[in-house]
């Protein structure tokens, strides 16, 4: 199906969908790195490069202090497949591919998310979400919550109170490291 313009229903929805995941997304750039633009952006604002960790010997990012993370929120790592996500006193990196097919995952618009219930990360695709955790709660389409969680990454705490997360090492839900729990 076209829209008169030459572009299928399906390119319309992926544009559809970018706009407003660019749109809610506050990308958080790794501490070190350059930024960029958005395509399209005038601002003016330097662009992002790839990361280079401290040490290259361990593969850490270092990104802020768990206290720029807001509860019941995800933020994006520039030009990382992972969001961080925050609930309550608990941190979690997860990956922002569905563990359907591969597609890639981005927050709901605040306007989709009900009054007093958390934020989710769905899926254009075939419409998976996965919960700040990473476990799915719904789909894809048609289905039960059949699909795996999202994949985890590592973190910790440097000693400047700043998160580090090792996109180089996926861990099981279960195993040390793959939840920061902050003192309170």
């Amino acid at each position: 199906m076209s829209d008169g313009c030459g572009l299928s229903r399906r390119e319309i929805l992926a544009v559809a969908a970018g706009g407003v995941a660019g749109a809610v997304l506050a990308p958080l750039t790794v501490k070190g790195a350059a930024t960029r633009p958005a395509p399209g952006a005038s601002s003016g604002a330097p662009e992002a490069t790839p990361v280079t960790p401290k040490s290259a010997a361990d593969g850490w990012l270092t990104t802020v202090k768990p206290a720029d993370i807001a509860d019941n929120t995800f933020r994006p790592i520039t030009d990382q497949p992972i969001v961080l996500a925050r609930n309550g006193d608990e941190l979690y990196a997860l990956s922002t591919k569905c563990t359907h097919m591969g597609c890639a995952v981005a927050p709901q618009p605040p306007r989709a998310v009900p009054e007093g219930k958390a934020p989710e990360l769905a899926c254009p695709c075939h419409g998976g979400h996965f919960s700040l955790s990473g476990a799915n709660t719904k789909g894809p389409k048609n289905s039960p919550p059949t699909l795996k969680p999202l994949a985890r990454y590592p973190l910790r705490l440097n000693k400047d109170g700043l998160i580090e997360v090792n996109p180089a090492a996926p861990v099981d839900p279960q195993a040390p490291g793959a939840v920061l729990t902050l003192k309170t």
